[in-house]
């Protein structure tokens, strides 16, 4: 276990030596801090298993657009997949069941690998932000119950 963190944190010590000169760092959230791409991945597959029989489909969907968001998820697949209006009161309904489904699992996803340690290590020179796809409050609330709002 020793040997494996000291080649981690030789990995992390060398990133944050390459990256000296910058003065902010902009990470990815999902997938690059945090495991969570499987979790978002199944909170589709549930969501959509609940008002369609063409899982299959609507998943590959998904898979492929993994940088878009939600919300135009949600309405491509109404609108151009299962040709059904995507209302108000539906996208209020998808959007917080995709919530109820994953945000507290994201919270809780390990870490990707020296993720904390880079952090606590470049958060003593550099400003750093999170760029996401995910809506700004359910990051909002990820990142306080991670306790990484800093």
């Amino acid at each position: 276990m020793s040997d494996r963190w000291s080649a981690r944190e030789a990995v992390v010590l060398k990133l944050a030596d390459r990256l000296k000169g910058a003065r902010a760092l902009v990470f990815d959230f999902d997938g690059t801090l945090v495991d969570s791409n499987t979790i978002k991945q199944d909170g589709f597959r549930t969501v959509f298993e609940e008002i369609t029989d063409r899982i299959d489909e609507v998943m590959a969907f998904c898979i492929q657009q993994r940088h878009t968001p939600r919300d135009e998820k949600f309405r491509y697949v109404l609108e151009q997949v299962l040709g059904q209006p995507y209302t108000p009161e539906v996208r209020q309904q998808l959007l917080a069941r995709f919530d109820e489904l994953t945000t507290t699992r994201v919270a809780e996803a390990p870490p990707i690998a020296g993720a904390v340690e880079f952090l606590a290590l470049t958060g003593k020179s550099h400003l750093q932000a999170v760029l996401s796809g995910t809506p700004q409050e359910y990051l909002e609330r990820i990142l306080a119950l991670r306790a990484w709002t800093a």
